[in-house]
């Protein structure tokens, strides 16, 4: 017999049948951002208080992640943290400026 209960009942059900966990926050991190083997983030999954700390190759594709990183930079922008932009996926402008000026005069 088909119940309705809910789409968002319906996704936690889901989530907790498959192990998946969200992250809802990050608190801090340990660790030099240049090297990123030994950065961890302290996470916080599921609206619970209590922290997790999780590497950073292992959560870097987490919104809150990037978030945090994106803080930190606006913050200080010489933090070392702009060195992880690159593994985001993100660059700063100046560098993908470079970047095309240098593939323009190869193209040419």
């Amino acid at each position: 017999m088909p119940l309705d209960i809910g789409y968002e009942s319906a996704l936690r059900a889901a989530r907790q049948n498959a192990g998946e966990h969200i992250v809802t926050g990050v608190t801090g991190h340990s660790g030099d951002p240049r090297k990123t083997g030994s950065l961890f983030f302290n996470l916080q999954f599921d609206g619970l208080p209590e922290e997790y700390p999780t590497l950073f190759k292992d959560c870097k594709l987490c919104n809150e992640v990037r978030e945090y990183i994106r803080k930190i930079i606006v913050e200080n922008p010489d933090s070392n943290f702009s060195r992880l932009l690159p593994q985001l996926g993100e660059e700063l402008p100046q560098r993908i400026r470079r970047a095309n000026q240098r593939f323009d005069d190869y193209v040419r």
